[in-house]
């Protein structure tokens, strides 16, 4: 098999990247946390999550590129199954990992960001989560 590209770059995303996002219709999503200042980093103190979110294709919104240029992207948080480990998580720890991925192509789009979470919004059982990009790598 050959090389595949790789491109790695800042919280500026290249045009395809951004091709990737406004076609996709699953992203996954990680997030964790450290327990705060001086609470022990036992296994009880820890969290970490890997959970996928779905929609039609451009469920997940490119709002802005920043004045510094990076990129920040947003999508409705859907209640789920009541847990709210990703959404707790994100509230104890902003950082986040995406993942994009094209499956008949073989693409796939690691981002690195900060996550901030609106409760209420667009209706009052939602929730919006936007995520500012970082850093990301497009794999094709």
């Amino acid at each position: 098999a050959g090389a595949r590209a790789r491109s790695v770059g800042g919280g500026r995303l290249p045009a395809a990247a951004a091709s990737l996002i406004r076609e996709a219709d699953t992203l996954f999503l990680a997030t964790g946390f450290v327990g705060g200042p001086g609470v022990p980093t036992d296994a009880a103190q820890l969290g970490m999550d890997a959970s996928h979110r779905g929609g039609a294709p451009g469920f997940v919104r490119m709002v802005a590129a920043e004045d510094g240029g990076a990129t920040v992207l947003s999508f409705v948080d859907l209640p789920g199954n009541g847990h709210f480990n990703t959404i707790g998580n994100l509230v104890a720890d902003s950082r986040v990992g995406l993942l994009f991925t094209d499956f008949a192509r073989g693409t796939l789009l690691h981002i690195s960001g900060t996550a901030s979470v609106a409760f209420g919004v667009p209706r009052s059982d939602m929730r919006t989560v936007t995520v500012r990009v970082s850093s990301h790598v497009l794999r094709r």
